[in-house]
């Protein structure tokens, strides 16, 4: 009875907690004066920076930043066809890692207060540390996932010994690439927290899955 090539895919899913929220929140104004909107925004956005500053010194906050800065102008029309006086944006936007999570929402409740903030949303994940160490596991568990089918269809037809060959990410293996999907992934779950102030912002589960092809000689 001669050899035959067993091919498998394993996969593997995790789910933990989160421990990091990444928070995102602008704040905007507009008018007619372009040093009052500058000035405006820069009003609205120093008690968001000196709240940050103070959760960063109580350890709640691990970083936070100014990323992103955006002044615009436009002229807008009326409803006669007429072009108006150009009216002139600015939006400041912050974003803070959070490493106490419980402090998120009442920090959240404290900024939608204001007139001239937005809350853009939340990224939930983990520390770099945790990521690695999961994404390892859940790979190796992929792996004993394909080892078990390989087993099983070995034994469906007769055969008790098994000689590995190939071990790959997802699609390595195949003549075409596999879609991205099937790949090894981290998957950071998001939440929009524009909801009203008081609102109980709930984390949601860091999931991390893998996919492995693998080869076998069954004997």
């Amino acid at each position: 009875m001669s050899d035959l090539i067993v091919t498998v895919r394993g996969t593997s899913e995790s789910r933990i907690a989160p421990e990091r929220a990444t928070v995102r929140v602008a704040a905007e104004t507009d008018g007619g004066d372009r040093a009052a909107v500058i000035a405006d925004v820069n009003r609205a956005v120093e008690p968001l920076r000196a709240s940050l500053a103070d959760l960063r010194a109580r350890g709640a906050v691990e970083t936070w930043s100014n990323p992103r800065v955006s002044i615009w102008t436009e002229r807008p029309w009326n409803d006669a066809g007429a072009q108006l006086e150009p009216v002139h944006h600015a939006s400041l936007v912050l974003t803070a890692v959070f490493a106490d999570l419980e402090a998120v929402s009442g920090w959240l409740d404290d900024v939608a207060a204001g007139p001239s903030v937005r809350i853009d949303g939340i990224d939930w994940h983990l520390t770099p540390t945790t990521a690695r160490r999961l994404e390892r596991e859940t790979a190796a568990a992929a792996v004993s996932d394909a080892v078990e089918r390989a087993t099983a269809y070995a034994s469906a037809i007769g055969r008790t010994q098994l000689e590995p060959l190939d071990v790959a990410d997802a699609g390595l293996l195949s003549p075409a690439p596999e879609p991205a999907a099937e790949r090894a992934a981290l998957k950071s779950m998001m939440m929009d927290a524009a909801g009203s102030p008081g609102f109980a912002v709930t984390p949601a589960d860091v999931v991390v899955t893998a996919a492995v092809d693998a080869r076998f000689r069954a004997s």
